[in-house]
């Protein structure tokens, strides 16, 4: 891979009319998931996401799509059989996916910004500094949702994180690339940004090679 982390970005809706070809793709554990699951638009998501992940690591690892088999580590983190040092993730919110590819650890989180949610009703879930942080900054919805998509990635990256009790951890503060207090202020590791123009998104990605160029 170049010792690179790429990024894709996907609008699902966009790829609806593929979905007969990604799903014909999948592992016969993953169509019978598809067939599985009984709401329409949950189901699309599954073969669209699970699709053109495939397609991305037959790019990188020149093998069939539809041949590659995918593995859980212990960890819970999925990872190819026959290529185990290729690190991936997928993250899908609303209309849009997205998907990062590494050399090293990985982690990525999208979340859609929906402006009718209510932050407070969703504290519990939060360590108590994190809880602490929005307070002081009067419930922002904004930074609820870039704290949210880094608690995601990071907890994504460990890969046993998330099942842990979500408000038992936080995103270590302080390391020197991590703060809550500078959200805006990330060069590699996180971003906000409009991937449509109706729809707010935001985005972070932790690659474990970024994190430990700084240390």
């Amino acid at each position: 891979m170049n010792h690179e982390l790429q990024t894709y970005s996907l609008h699902i809706p966009n790829t609806s009319c593929l979905k007969g070809e990604l799903y014909a793709l999948l592992s016969s554990q993953e169509q019978d998931r598809a067939q599985r699951l009984c709401i329409p638009e949950k189901k699309e998501q599954f073969i669209i996401t699970r699709g053109v992940l495939r397609l991305l690591l037959s790019q990188q690892l020149n093998i069939s799509a539809h041949d590659i088999a995918i593995q859980r580590r212990h960890s819970g983190k999925p990872f190819v059989q026959s290529s185990p040092k290729l690190h991936f993730n997928i993250s899908h919110s609303f209309e849009y996916a997205v998907f990062a590819l590494s050399d090293h650890n990985v982690g990525i989180d999208i979340e859609y910004c929906d402006p009718t949610f209510d932050v407070q009703a969703s504290l519990s879930f939060l360590h108590p500094k994190e809880k602490s942080y929005l307070r002081q900054k009067d419930y922002d919805q904004a930074l609820f949702f870039e704290l949210w998509t880094h608690k995601e990635a990071w907890g994504k990256l460990h890969g046993d994180l998330t099942h842990e009790d979500w408000s038992n951890w936080t995103v270590p503060t302080d390391h020197p690339r991590i703060s809550l207090e500078i959200h805006r202020d990330y060069k590699a590791t996180c971003f906000q940004r409009h991937i449509h123009k109706h729809h707010h998104h935001c985005l972070t990605t932790y690659s474990l090679k970024d994190l430990l160029k700084k240390q």
